[in-house]
């Protein structure tokens, strides 16, 4: 690894602690852990592949490049390079995972709450996540010969929307302790008992 590649995987760990710290402040431990992680990471992995690039998995033996999934040829032949250094499996994966993450924490925050405004904030929140999945799923369906000029424009893509989501996801409202206890409405004897100001 290059000096400078070091350098920048220092400064990006410091990134991730620092938001974690402001993030622990926000949300319980693990919540905290989990958006840190999966907020900070994809911002960080498309400015390195901006950088120093990725492989890709295709060119690693003699696949028909104007096929769908031409990466699949090339499966079995080097499993660092296919699975773990390359723009078809392993910044798909990468992404899947972590936005898969943050959606499933992001519905858990959404469903804590009735307030229609944070839920909204939340739904756009998803939606975000989502079409960053749905652009990197491009890069294992694509094929070889569209993958090579379509991954240098969907790593600007990509860091352009991580940075907003990053942004979007600081001006989501949170609510007050006092504002997300709920009342079941079981608990009511009488639907009519209920005040305006319980529902």
């Amino acid at each position: 690894m290059e000096a400078v590649q070091l350098y920048y995987s220092i400064l990006c760990v410091l990134a991730l602690g620092i938001t974690f710290y402001f993030y622990w402040k926000r949300f319980p431990l693990v919540t905290a852990i989990v958006f840190a992680v999966t907020l900070i990471v994809p911002p960080m992995s498309h400015l390195w592949h901006i950088i120093w690039g990725e492989g890709y998995a295709y060119r690693l033996c003699d696949s028909d490049a104007d096929s769908l999934f031409s990466w699949t040829s090339c499966a079995g032949v080097d499993f660092y390079e296919v699975y773990l250094n390359s723009y078809e499996v392993a910044v798909f994966l990468e992404i899947v995972l972590l936005r898969g993450l943050s959606i499933y924490f992001s519905e858990q925050r959404r469903a804590k709450t009735m307030n229609y405004k944070i839920r909204t904030w939340w739904l756009y929140f998803i939606i975000l996540q989502s079409i960053c999945i749905a652009l990197a799923t491009l890069l294992t369906v694509f094929p070889g010969q569209i993958l090579s000029d379509y991954a240098p424009i969907y790593d600007i893509i990509a860091l352009l929307l991580s940075l907003l989501t990053l942004y979007y996801f600081q001006a989501i409202p949170s609510t007050k302790r006092k504002d997300e206890e709920e009342v079941p409405l079981k608990e009511f004897v009488d639907i009519e008992a209920i005040s305006d100001s319980d529902i």
